[in-house]
């Protein structure tokens, strides 16, 4: 649980370390004489950099980690290479300067993004694989809860202090990845190598496409659909006290989320939670009131919660070595395209135009239901697959 507890800090600071950069990026640019209009491609450029690098890391991660200790002294020489760009990104002047900097700055932040989770598909035991990756994902849930709260008191700050400070603690945090990774190693000495589960080999393509739906839906729920979903019943100044409440909800339920995975199997929790959160999108619609919006976001952010560590423990539970580390390369993928998608859709302005906001609104209910089909169409054809087999 120690290894868990500590990738949940590096999670959380890395999470951190982006709200940070999407608060000042305007500014920085700004600074560095780029045009306003340049700042949402600059994001866009950078998901589809963690996109490309999550499949990438993840392919190749499997090719350092036979060595003990090889995969965590990687992560955090190239961890402290991603801190240190981060950190200059408010001393770089002009617009080259700054455009390599966060270059730099994407590429080698991927690191922490999957590598530090493919240590639980190298070394952790399966009865301990929920707990650890739940706790990892806590450290997510939290920093989303975060947010908005870091938003509202940086404003106006001199930017080099919280990038020293967010770049600083996380590259201190990241030194340690070395120590997880023997830790793991040691408490999975004594534990007899895990098979590869048997599955239709359709199955893996389909989860990612189940959950890039989700992904895109929540996307939008969050950045696009919430906020107006609370003015119908508050006015501005609540605004900022009541975003954070989805994640509130995921990081209540993520923990909760391990013992339900470990009682049955990822394939059905993801299916659950898929089911759990298109009935919460879609009453939200028609909330009545506050209090029914907030439990609505809380037990959405739930959802999210037990689908996201469902589908990372599927992944995990892709198999030791090759298979498990390219499924969680993908899957982390998949969410980074499902954010590169939302943010276009705010630059085509789709959230301003009144027949594109309709279907915006009713995109992540949809989207939810549709994953839960596919899922349902996937776990149908695996029993019938093994009815025959027998």
């Amino acid at each position: 649980m120690q290894a868990g507890i500590y990738l949940g800090l590096v999670q959380l600071l890395f999470v951190t370390t982006w709200t940070v950069y999407v608060l000042f990026l305007p500014e920085l640019a700004r600074a560095a004489g780029i045009a306003p209009r340049w700042v949402a491609w600059i994001l866009i450029a950078d998901q589809l950099i963690f996109a490309a690098m999550d499949l990438a890391l993840g392919m190749a991660a499997g090719r350092v980690a036979h060595v003990v200790g090889r995969l965590g002294r990687w992560i955090a020489l190239v961890g402290a290479m991603s801190c240190a760009a981060f950190i200059g990104l408010p001393f770089a002047s002009g617009s080259s300067a700054l455009l390599v900097l966060i270059i730099v700055w994407a590429v080698s932040a991927s690191v922490l993004r999957v590598p530090p989770l493919l240590l639980l598909s190298r070394y952790a035991a399966p009865a301990a694989t929920p707990w650890i990756a739940s706790l990892a994902l806590l450290g997510i849930g939290l920093a989303g809860a975060l947010a908005p709260l870091l938003t509202i008191n940086l404003r106006g700050v001199d930017a080099r202090l919280p990038f020293a400070l967010a770049g600083g603690s996380l590259m201190v945090a990241v030194a340690a990845m070395g120590w997880c990774e023997r830790h793991l190693a040691l408490a999975a000495a004594a534990v007899p190598a895990r098979a590869a589960p048997v599955g239709p080999p359709q199955s893996g393509v389909v989860l990612l496409a189940a959950v890039f739906l989700i992904a895109l839906g929540i996307q939008v729920h969050i950045a696009i659909n919430s906020g107006p979903l609370y003015l119908r019943q508050v006015g501005p100044g609540l605004l900022d006290m009541l975003m954070p409440s989805f994640w509130v909800g995921f990081a209540l339920l993520v923990l909760p989320a391990a013992w339900l995975i470990r009682a049955g199997e990822p394939r059905e929790a993801l299916v659950i939670g898929a089911a759990g959160g298109a009935v919460c999108l879609t009453l939200l619609e028609v909330a009545p009131g506050l209090v029914t919006t907030v439990a609505l976001q809380l037990g959405a952010g739930g959802a999210w919660a037990l689908v996201f560590a469902a589908a990372l423990n599927a992944a995990l539970e892709a198999g030791r070595g090759a298979a498990g580390t390219r499924m969680v390369g993908m899957l982390f993928g998949a969410l980074a395209l499902a954010t590169a998608l939302r943010i276009g859709m705010a630059v085509a302005g789709w959230p301003g135009v009144a027949e594109f906001a309709r279907v915006l609104h009713w995109l992540p209910p949809v989207a939810w239901a549709a994953a839960v089909i596919l899922l349902l169409l996937v776990a149908g054809r695996a029993q019938s697959g093994s009815g025959l087999r027998t």
